[in-house]
C-alpha cells in the first residue's frame, strides 16, 4: 500500500510543497517538489503555497497532509500561534483550512519538530532513541527525540533553543529580548553583524564588500559564507562569533537532555567549518561527560518536508510521533 501525502513547509524565507509517497515498509519517495520565496504576509503566503500544492498534486488525490511551520504552533488545536518573521499568522486555524481544501486529515508541526521527525525517520538520526535536531536558518529552533518519540512539552513549545539567553545585551531578538541565540547565530543575525562590521570603514572585509557592492542591504549569510571561503577576515570573524553563540546553546541543551546525537540542519549550516568548528569547540568546553556526535542533516533543506510527511503518516496509522 502506498500513502500519497501532501507535505507543506511554511518557512520564514522559503515556501515549499511536495508530494511524498510512503510505502507500508517505510520507504519514502519525494515524487514532486516546488518552492517559492516567502511573501511578507500570511494571506499571500497561503495563496502561493496553494499554487505550489496544486502543481505537485497533478490531479492525484492525497491521503493526508502534513504541515511544517516556522514558528510556535498548537498541535492539539491545529493552530499557528504566531510567526516572528511573517505578519498575520496569530492564532490561525491552519489545519482546518488545509483539511477542508483537500478533504484529508492534516497534521501540524513546527519546523524544528518536523525536521527532527524527518531526520529520525529517514535521515541522519535513523532509529536513534535520543536525538537533538537543531535548525539554523531565518530563525533557530530544535526538535527533541527522547525514547524514540518526539518530545512536545507540556504546551507544545519544547525546543525553543533560539530563545535561550546566551549573551548579556546585544541585538534585539524577534521575540523582543536581547541576548537570545537566534539574535546572534541565525542567518539574519549573521548578515546584520557583517553589515555592522563593514560599516566601520576600517579597510577590512574587501572580499565581502566586493560581493555585495555598495548595497549592504543585500548582504546575507550566504554571501558571508562565500567570502569566508575566500579568506575574508570580516566574514571569518562574524561566522566565528555566530558559531561560538551556537555552541553555547548546544552545550546548554546537552546538559539538559543528554542526546546521543546532535543533527544540525538549516541553510546556515552550509557556512561550513568557519561556523561549525567554533560551535564544536564551545560544546567540548562547556558540556560535561560523554559528548554527543554532531552530524549534519542528511535531508538538508527538505528535512521539514520529510517531517511533515512523517507526521501525516503517523496521523493515518495512529502511531505516536
Amino acid at each position: 500500500m502506498t500513502l500519497r501525502l501532501l507535505a507543506l513547509d511554511f518557512g520564514g524565507t522559503k515556501l515549499a510543497a511536495a508530494r511524498i509517497d510512503v510505502e507500508t515498509n517505510g520507504l519514502c519517495e519525494v515524487v514532486a517538489v516546488r518552492r517559492a520565496a516567502t511573501p511578507g504576509d500570511a494571506p499571500t503566503s497561503r495563496t502561493v503555497l496553494q499554487r505550489l500544492a496544486n502543481e505537485v498534486a497533478r490531479g492525484i488525490p492525497f491521503d493526508a497532509a502534513g504541515v511544517s511551520f516556522g514558528g510556535p504552533v498548537d498541535t492539539t488545536r491545529g493552530v499557528v500561534r504566531l510567526s516572528r518573521h511573517v505578519r498575520g499568522w496569530n492564532d490561525y486555524p491552519l489545519v482546518a483550512e488545509i483539511s477542508k481544501r483537500y478533504g484529508v486529515p492534516c497534521a501540524l508541526r513546527n519546523d524544528a519538530d518536523a525536521g527532527a521527525l524527518g531526520e529520525h525517520r529517514w535521515g541522519a538520526g535513523r532509529c536513534l532513541s535520543e536525538m537533538l535536531y537543531v535548525t539554523v536558518s531565518t530563525g533557530i529552533g530544535a526538535g527533541l527525540i527522547l525514547g524514540g518519540r518526539l518530545c512536545n512539552g507540556a504546551h507544545g513549545l519544547s525546543g525553543e533553543i533560539g530563545h535561550l539567553l546566551v549573551s548579556d545585551g546585544g541585538q534585539q531578538c524577534s521575540c523582543g529580548r536581547r541576548g537570545c541565540l537566534e539574535a546572534l547565530a541565525s542567518g539574519p543575525a549573521i548578515a546584520r553583524a557583517a553589515r555592522r562590521a563593514l560599516g566601520r570603514q576600517d579597510g577590512r572585509g574587501a572580499i565581502l564588500r566586493a560581493s555585495c557592492g555598495a548595497d549592504l542591504a543585500g548582504l546575507d549569510a550566504r554571501l558571508v559564507a562565500q567570502a569566508a571561503e575566500l579568506g575574508d577576515e570580516v566574514a571569518l570573524a562574524v561566522l566565528a562569533d555566530a558559531g561560538h553563540a551556537l555552541g553555547l546553546g548546544l552545550a546548554a541543551a546537552v546538559l539538559l537532555f543528554d542526546p546521543g546525537v546532535i543533527v544540525l540542519g538549516g541553510g546556515v549550516v552550509n557556512s561550513g567549518q568557519p561556523f561549525l568548528e567554533p560551535a564544536r569547540a564551545v560544546l567540548r568546553e562547556r558540556a560535561l561527560g560523554d559528548l554527543p556526535s554532531v552530524l549534519i542533516s542528511e535531508l538538508a533543506l527538505e528535512a521539514p518536508l520529510y517531517g511533515a510527511a512523517a507526521a501525516a503518516t503517523d496521523l493515518l496509522t495512529g502511531s505516536s510521533p
